[in-house]
């Protein structure tokens, strides 16, 4: 069964925003290390896994009731630290 559509989350964080920006940027490789029991691992199929046009699909742990999420990274704007992923 796959199931498209979009998901806002407001998340408060405390990190500085240098820090913040990093770990999403580099969350391919951050979030499976220090999510161990979320995530299994991120897969990039095309592009680095960080700049616009990457595609990636991230591996949730066995217990998650989501076991894959394939998005593609559309926008970056590094001034203001946003970023546009595409779940698909």
């Amino acid at each position: 069964m796959t199931t498209i559509g979009k998901l806002d989350v407001e998340v408060k964080v405390q990190s500085t925003a240098d820090k913040f920006w990093n770990s999403i940027m580099n969350s391919a490789t951050i979030f499976p290390k220090v999510c161990s029991g979320l995530y299994k691992n991120v897969e990039v199929l095309e592009g680095d896994g960080q700049s616009v046009g990457t595609v990636r699909v991230i591996h949730f742990a066995e217990e998650s009731p989501v076991k894959t999420v394939k998005e593609r990274i559309e926008e970056v704007d590094e001034t203001k630290y946003e970023s546009g992923i595409q779940r698909y």
